[in-house]
């Protein structure tokens, strides 16, 4: 596997009736807002809740954060539950 691979974890739950996955990689922060906003919207749709996104945040990344904040902010709560996650540099974490 090659650093920043996409990796798809897929097990069986309840016996083969519904699969379970996670997902971990790394996409470019460029990546246009509607591509993120439709997969949220059709994985909201199959699981049949809302998406729970993390966006992490500290001082070195508020850029980043802004614009996610931004391209996220237009789906709707049936689609997406957002938190936020403050990365203190002096201390613990925090999630919002």
């Amino acid at each position: 596997m090659q650093q920043g691979q996409i990796v798809l974890h897929l097990q069986p739950v309840n016996g083969g009736a519904y699969t379970e996955l996670w997902l971990s990689g790394c996409l470019p922060t460029s990546l246009p807002p509607q591509v993120a906003r439709k997969a949220v919207r059709w994985l909201a749709l199959h699981s049949g809740w809302p998406v729970e996104c993390v966006l992490c945040v500290d001082n070195a990344s508020a850029g980043w954060w802004d614009w996610w904040a931004d391209h996220l902010s237009g789906l709707s709560e049936r689609h997406l539950e957002l938190r936020y996650e403050v990365r203190r540099e002096d201390g613990p974490r925090g999630i919002l």
